[in-house]
């Protein structure tokens, strides 16, 4: 009987470690509540305003499974790296928002650290924002700026994380503007997980 009472807690522990998740820090901005707080911790979250709409990233994982709402891919042949943020707004749809940059010399995980207190202007062309709906609208060349104000490493040196703001413009299919504007995040990195190098 204390066998068959052993196990049933060693089961029912189990259970529950793999029912546990883990969600990233959403702290509500003081000015604007429906924005996460600008922080440089690794909470793993990212907001905006899209349109006058609040849009939200907050990643979640837990035993045995991570979600990918954030990730870098890393294209070393071409000098150029994917940076994606994938949310919902608040009327449901599912938005990513991705920025793709060229020239920025990132060609390793570690190279990721000279991001730190970059400005990077978006012309539309070289380093663009693009704006995803659905995963079927899809709209290239925004213009605007991506600032990676922190970028830091932890002290086994595998995960790094970056966080900014950004904000940009750019044409839907009918020509009208879609603007993301008081974009932030906070967000760790770690090869194999969330980042890639092609």
């Amino acid at each position: 009987m204390k066998n068959y009472d052993f196990i049933n807690k060693i089961t029912f522990a189990l259970c529950m470690l793999l029912c546990v998740a883990c969600e990233g820090t959403f702290i509500l901005d003081p000015i604007d509540p429906r924005l996460p707080k600008y922080t440089e911790t690794g909470n793993n979250v990212a907001g905006a305003e899209i349109n006058g709409d609040f849009w939200k990233s907050v990643s979640k994982s837990g035993f045995m499974y991570a979600d990918l709402s954030h990730s870098i891919a890393i294209i070393p042949l071409q000098d150029s790296i994917s940076v994606q943020f994938e949310g919902v707004v608040t009327y449901g749809d599912v938005i990513d928002l991705q920025f793709n940059l060229k020239g920025l010399n990132i060609h390793k995980f570690e190279d990721l650290l000279l991001l730190r207190g970059k400005k990077i202007a978006l012309d539309g062309v070289q380093k663009a924002g693009v704006f995803i709906r659905n995963t079927y609208d899809t709209y290239k060349a925004g213009i605007g700026q991506i600032y990676f104000k922190n970028a830091s490493i932890n002290s086994a040196g595998n995960v790094i994380t970056l966080s900014g703001t950004f904000g940009f413009t750019v044409k839907d299919g009918a020509g009208k503007n879609i603007e993301i504007s008081y974009g932030r995040f906070d967000y760790t990195f770690e090869p194999a997980i969330n980042l890639d190098i092609q």
